[in-house]
């Protein structure tokens, strides 16, 4: 009985710690890449950090009012937290510095989404091959004009969702699970990947605590690729 108990809680352990490592995946750049040279520069693919914890972004003018708006009430909401020394705001001037911009442009019809975040191939790279791996800018786009856009478009909610979860990439939060395409059915975060507007539209505490812990970064950064900028790897 007393073996039966042991063996039992000694489960309980390394399931529970199965799990914190799988929630620990969604911060960092090259979560997801499993070639293990940081961060991605192709398609729609973004792995990058943000650079510093003074996260800048412009939005164009020619991105929706409303869209707008709920982008500048998640910088607010979920990126301005009262015990991280990272916090993001938008700026009214376009710079070599800015963190990030929000555009409205055309997306082909062979990219699956019509929304996405990624580092161009004019952004800046820094902090090595590992997960502090940074990009400047990212460059969040969407395209109004597809079809496949107009269902979120129309509803509030979704637009807050996607707001919040493509301001998270840039800021290096990545979506739970062990691949880019899993959810989580135990967060509840706009950071999970599939899209409708009755999903989360704000961050969860694990999000935040990505925030707070991971900036600012270890300098020198890592050697080496870590599992998470956590010291206690949850």
């Amino acid at each position: 009985m007393k073996r039966a108990l042991i063996a039992g809680i000694a489960a309980a352990i390394i399931s529970f710690s199965a799990f914190a490592a799988v929630l620990a995946k969604s911060w960092g750049a090259g979560v997801w890449n499993t070639s293990g040279v940081g961060c991605l520069n192709n398609n729609f693919n973004s792995e990058c950090t943000a650079d510093n914890e003074a996260h800048t972004v412009y939005i164009f003018s020619n991105v929706d009012d409303t869209f707008t708006s709920w982008i500048e009430d998640s910088l607010e909401e979920d990126f301005l937290l009262p015990n991280a020394q990272f916090s993001a705001s938008r700026v009214s001037t376009l710079t070599s510095t800015t963190d990030a911009y929000v555009i409205d442009a055309e997306i082909p019809g062979s990219i699956p989404t019509w929304i996405y975040t990624t580092c161009g191939s004019n952004s800046t790279h820094g902090g090595g091959n590992g997960e502090y791996e940074w990009c400047e800018p990212h460059a969040f786009r969407h395209d109004s004009g597809r079809s496949d856009s107009s269902s979120c478009m129309s509803n509030q909610n979704c637009m807050r969702r996607l707001a919040c979860h493509e301001l998270g990439h840039t800021t290096g939060l990545q979506h739970p699970g062990a691949s880019p395409d899993a959810t989580s059915p135990d967060r509840e975060t706009c950071m999970e990947y599939q899209d409708g507007s009755s999903n989360p539209h704000s961050l969860d505490a694990h999000d935040e605590e990505h925030l707070i812990d991971c900036y600012p970064r270890p300098s020198p950064y890592p050697a080496v690729r870590t599992l998470t900028c956590r010291k206690d790897g949850v």
